[in-house]
């Protein structure tokens, strides 16, 4: 005959709204069946709707969802769903639950959800923290919700209904504080080395604990106890070793605040290092290699840890990497890795310190002078080479310094009396 219950004091201006839920696409709140004729309040603290005003006579309720809001002005509450089938009485049951399930972790910044488990056809309508936002019609299994503004604890949930049976609930979907995913470090090109016993990476929050997972996110396996971000950003989890095939991402948690998950890092096992031969200096435009054993994959050349050059090659055991002039520089630290399908790039190979090309020795004229006071002498050096530096040096060691020089002249306004003059 009709629906009743408790309720906030109708003493502080509280009252009910009752709506029968369409099922159509139409937005809840069109269809309110409650006025003033059909709805009393028994007590401050109690309402009752019922169809015809009355809990007597044939007019039963209507079969369907009815959803129940208490208005106080302009504020409304949290809705409260309930289903209603014919010959039913007493306490309604929950609404039953369903299968719809968010893709994704949700966070502040997202203006849109998205999720599976929905049947082609069925009314989705979304919920925020008990009251009413959206109605979508599903699509074949998949659904999304657009255009929302989210807060850090926002509580939502997803009601479907199919044809003009009951609406079903999903389970409730809160949005996490928003804090930046830790970064696992991987070699060169993405990878965490078989046989490894830890796993490193960086953070943007000093202080923070960092989880680490092996599996794909959200469902992976805890894997090495929490650590915490040191102060210089960097954190560690110490591990099993490393197997090749296995996948590993991490969170971390600040204040209290959950992050999502990092970019996923395979393990895979390395490729074997080449090895650099022959020695290198700055003048230098090709540096060469062997491998091993026969060998099909890339090269790749780095200096300084970064990439200048690289070679594929296929069932070979040399390699040679032409570089541009003046590519390589004194005292660069040259290494070289290989990478062949399904492998890692090599990891720990050994590296080579790049020398420096001497000047050829400039010729100097004269070559032996005694400066008296108020004496010029004029210094005339050949064999220079464009680019270099050169030294005029008294027997103090101050330097008179030139660039690009044809003729150094010396003053005696720059020299002492009598000064032995070397030139570097």
């Amino acid at each position: 005959k009709g629906i009743s219950g408790t309720m906030p004091s109708t003493a502080l201006g509280n009252t009910i709204l009752v709506y029968l839920v369409p099922t159509t696409s139409a937005s809840p709140t069109s269809n309110l069946v409650s006025t003033g004729g059909n709805l009393t309040y028994p007590t401050t603290t109690s309402f009752a709707y019922y169809t015809d005003g009355c809990s007597g006579g044939t007019n039963n309720v209507a079969t369907g969802t009815y959803m129940i809001v208490t208005q106080n002005g302009s504020c409304r509450s949290s809705a409260v769903l309930v289903c209603v089938s014919s010959g039913s009485s007493g306490v309604p049951p929950p609404l039953s639950t369903n299968a719809l399930t968010l893709t994704q972790p949700i966070y502040p910044t997202n203006n849109s959800i998205a999720g599976t488990g929905a049947t082609s056809g069925d009314i989705l309508r979304l919920y925020i923290n008990g009251q009413y936002q959206a109605t979508i019609t599903a699509g074949a299994g998949s659904f999304s919700f657009t255009g929302l503004t989210l807060n850090a604890g926002d509580q939502l949930q997803v009601y479907s209904q199919t044809g003009t049976a009951c609406m079903t609930q999903s389970s409730v979907f809160t949005v996490s504080c928003f804090t930046a995913a830790p970064v696992i470090t991987t070699n060169a090109t993405g990878n965490l080395i078989n046989g490894a016993t830890a796993v490193v990476g960086t953070s943007a929050y000093p202080g923070a604990t960092v989880q680490l997972f092996k599996g794909t996110a959200p469902s992976g396996v805890a894997t090495g106890s929490p650590v915490a971000v040191n102060s210089s950003g960097a954190w560690t989890v110490s591990t099993a070793a490393l197997v090749s095939g296995d996948s590993y991402y991490a969170t971390q948690t600040v204040s209290g605040c959950a992050g999502a998950a990092s970019t996923q890092a395979a393990v895979l096992t390395p490729s074997p290092c080449p090895t650099i031969t022959g020695s290198y200096t700055d003048a230098n435009t090709t540096v060469n290699g062997t491998m091993p054993a026969s060998f099909t994959g890339t090269i790749r050349l780095y200096e300084d840890g970064a990439l200048i050059g690289s070679q594929t090659i296929t069932s070979a055991t040399s390699w040679s990497i032409t570089l541009p002039t003046n590519t390589l520089y004194y005292n660069g630290v040259l290494s070289a890795t290989a990478q062949t399908t399904g492998t890692a790039e090599s990891s720990g190979c050994a590296s080579f310190t790049v020398g420096c090309t001497s000047p050829a020795a400039p010729s100097v004229t004269p070559v032996n002078s005694t400066i008296t006071t108020g004496q010029t002498m004029i210094y005339t050096v050949s064999n220079v080479v464009a680019g270099n530096w050169y030294a005029l040096l008294d027997n103090s060691g101050k330097s008179y310094a030139n660039r690009l020089p044809v003729i150094l002249q010396l003053r005696q306004t720059l020299l002492r009396k009598r000064a032995l003059i070397t030139l570097n």
